[in-house]
């Protein structure tokens, strides 16, 4: 589990959102290739991190490649919370 936010100790960083996707000790609530995607293109210093790189400055302008892949995150992201969590059983 990552620290929490300590400028928003009420609010989870996301980091940690991403931990709880993983579901812990249970299953995930996102599939696994999609929490890597969003680890890798999201938050993870040593890769894409498209989070830093708009959020911070450090670029002003996104390319259509980044935007779709922020895009495609979200959108399964949504779906999601809109659906509820990927199960390995079929629905009944």
């Amino acid at each position: 589990m990552k620290p929490s936010t300590s400028r928003c100790p009420e609010s989870s960083g996301l980091g940690e959102i991403l931990d709880d996707l993983r579901g812990g000790s249970g299953e995930p609530i996102l599939p696994e290739p999609l929490l890597t995607s969003a680890e890798l293109t999201l938050a993870e210093p040593d890769a894409l991190n498209l989070r830093n790189e708009f959020l911070h400055g450090i670029s002003n302008q996104a390319r259509a490649g980044e935007a779709a892949m922020i895009l495609q995150i979200g959108f399964a992201l949504a779906l999601t919370i809109q659906l509820g969590p990927v199960t390995s059983e079929p629905a009944t």
